[in-house]
């Protein structure tokens, strides 16, 4: 394979490296935009819980018709609640997945920047008409 090869290979990785980080940074925008509308909704919830309690309170007549609205937006609650949690779970599932792969990426570079040098010195050798070194470095 030759250096042009092997810097269009580079080239491709690091191109490949700017769309994992894009990706990346579009997957935690849209998970910060979800996470925000969650708290603004559960803050809803919250304000209506509390609507609830105080219309309780001031109307005992209708006190069955609320206990079922304040049971109701408790397990509607309860589900965002559980929903947030996921959501949680599965970013960090997620930054832990892209973190692995920058990591295995960031490796696949090194080895590609020593190759890269160990051939670059080869090549020099061979064009001043020197022996080239017989390391087993190339061959891996």
């Amino acid at each position: 394979m030759s250096t042009e090869d092997r810097i269009l290979r580079l080239e491709n990785a690091l191109a490949t490296l700017a769309e994992l980080s894009a990706d990346h940074e579009r997957r935690a925008a849209d998970q910060e935009r979800r996470s925000a509308d969650q708290e603004r909704r559960s803050a809803r919830l919250e304000e209506s819980f509390l609507t609830l309690v105080q219309l309780t309170r001031s109307h005992n007549e209708s006190f069955g018709e609320l206990r079922a609205a304040q049971t109701e937006t408790e397990h509607k609650l309860a589900a965002l609640a559980d929903a947030q949690i996921r959501g949680e779970e599965s970013m960090k599932e997620l930054r832990a997945e892209t973190n692995r792969r920058f990591s295995a990426l960031v490796d696949a570079q090194i080895r590609t920047e020593e190759a890269l040098a160990r051939l670059t010195t080869r090549v020099g050798e061979i064009g001043k008409g020197e022996q080239p070194s017989q390391d087993n470095d190339m061959a891996s």
